[in-house]
């Protein structure tokens, strides 16, 4: 699955939970003191780095565009999808899948390569981004006990630098950045 099929998924997902609805729109009135910024931070942060080598994979194999640098692709995504999360329905249609749509089109166009991805190459990438996907998840309940990233340095799968910012199995993440301030790969 792809940013653009991931981001549907998510959006419709999302929408349909109150609780999590509320969580990826920041109602602080829904979330009140569960919307603490620093709770989360550790969790965004192995997110983060899931990003990252989600993006790099995908990226080597032809299934995303290489003209801008990781960072720059996964804000172009985030910020997208806090938009959608964030806006109301579309021209008074039923929301959820009209918008779930709009979201995918949208993603697809700014960061996926061009064309329909080559399914043998979707098909051998599968275990792969399962077994990362399995990973995160089974990070995320460590932390859910308390036993999570914080208290054991545990990451996504990819090694941290000294400054403690994810690098993508050994791979430098990130890029020139062009006269107009964008992001470029190099």
């Amino acid at each position: 699955m792809l940013p653009a099929e991931q981001a549907q998924a998510n959006y419709l997902a999302v929408m349909r939970r109150p609780l999590l609805r509320a969580m990826f729109s920041k109602d602080f009135e829904v979330l009140g003191d569960l919307a603490n910024e620093a709770a989360g931070s550790p969790l965004r942060a192995l997110k983060l780095v899931l990003a990252e080598e989600l993006f790099q994979l995908w990226r080597e194999h032809g299934l995303l565009r290489t003209d801008l640098d990781i960072d720059t692709q996964n804000y172009i995504l985030n910020a997208t999808q806090t938009g959608f999360y964030l806006s109301g329905s579309i021209g008074g249609r039923e929301p959820l899948p009209h918008a779930a749509a709009a979201l995918a089109h949208t993603v697809r166009q700014a960061l996926h390569h061009p064309g329909d991805p080559d399914p043998e190459v979707l098909e051998a990438l599968a275990p792969k981004v399962i077994s990362m996907y399995e990973q995160f998840a089974a990070t995320l309940a460590e932390a859910a006990r308390g036993d999570g990233p914080r208290a054991r340095g545990t990451e996504v799968g990819g090694a941290r630098g000294a400054d403690g910012v994810g690098k993508t199995q050994g791979t430098e993440v990130g890029g020139a950045r062009g006269a107009d301030g964008v992001g470029k790969q190099q």
